[in-house]
């Protein structure tokens, strides 16, 4: 599944500045193709396996991958990786509630890799309570289906002047201005684009109250069919309910409060 590509710019006092090029895919499990999908039937949820949901950030300067021993531009990507890896834990770790394992890669030293273990959707509680329901009842028409989400892959592409990049003062101007970008970009990824389409795996809201509600499932179908085969499409409803998605919530609520926690989490990257 490709997104649109999205294009950023800022200026500096002295006109120079950074123009940015976005770039992202997301992967499915068994190349599953979305085009035509019916969102009422199927529930994409992390991949089952610890680890498996992959997070990749590929960074471009100027048209080109820098080389790994390019002293200059390393030293920028350095800065760029540790305010990403920072920013990354507070969110996906903190408010989505994923375990992150930050993957070094020799062979591409200009990428950012992590590896999400979802804290949600376990083994035990995705095939108790969607996959055997589904497996046992899909023959009663209907037919809601599972799908794996595994990866989602950003190339980005960062644009400025060379020659004012060799100036010690701009190299902070760089970083800042391509930090702007990135916290402008992510945001919007996660929460136009990978929250609205995939709210189990990446809306905080329903992650929360999934990880409390979840066991109450069961009871629920039993008292009302008296047999596990509603549990799938409860989640199908909470799945598709605007309530649980955080640009409904900053859209629709005049709370002080509420409005705070959202800034705060429309910030990605931090120091």
């Amino acid at each position: 599944m490709e997104l649109e590509p999205t294009f950023l710019n800022s200026q500096h006092l002295n006109n120079d500045g950074v123009i940015s090029s976005w770039h992202t895919n997301i992967y499915f499990q068994d190349n599953f193709i979305v085009d035509n999908w019916d969102f009422d039937k199927i529930i994409v949820l992390p991949p089952k396996f610890p680890g498996s949901l992959r997070f990749e950030l590929e960074l471009n300067f100027n048209d080109r991958e820098p080389l790994a021993n390019d002293t200059k531009y390393l030293k920028l990507f350095q800065q760029i990786k540790t305010t990403c890896v920072n920013g990354f834990r507070a969110i996906i770790e903190d408010k989505l509630n994923y375990s992150i394992e930050h993957v070094e890669d020799q062979n591409r030293p200009y990428s950012i890799v992590f590896n999400l273990n979802c804290n949600v959707c376990t083994v035990n509680k995705v095939q108790t309570l969607l996959e055997e329901p589904i497996k046992k009842f899909n023959h009663l028409g209907n037919e809601i289906k599972i799908v794996n989400l595994t990866k989602v892959k950003i190339l980005a592409d960062f644009y400025f002047h060379q020659a004012t990049f060799n100036d010690l003062e701009y190299d902070d101007t760089v970083y800042q201005m391509i930090k702007s970008h990135m916290n402008e970009y992510l945001a919007s990824l996660f929460l136009s684009q990978l929250e609205i389409n995939f709210p189990i795996c990446f809306s905080k809201y329903i992650r929360e109250y999934l990880s409390a509600n979840i066991l109450e499932y069961p009871q629920i179908s039993f008292i009302l069919s008296n047999s596990s085969k509603l549990i799938p499409y409860l989640i199908t409803i909470l799945k598709n309910d605007n309530n649980f998605k955080t640009i409904f919530k900053i859209l629709t609520y005049k709370s002080k409060k509420v409005k705070d926690n959202e800034e705060m989490f429309l910030k990605f990257l931090c120091d």
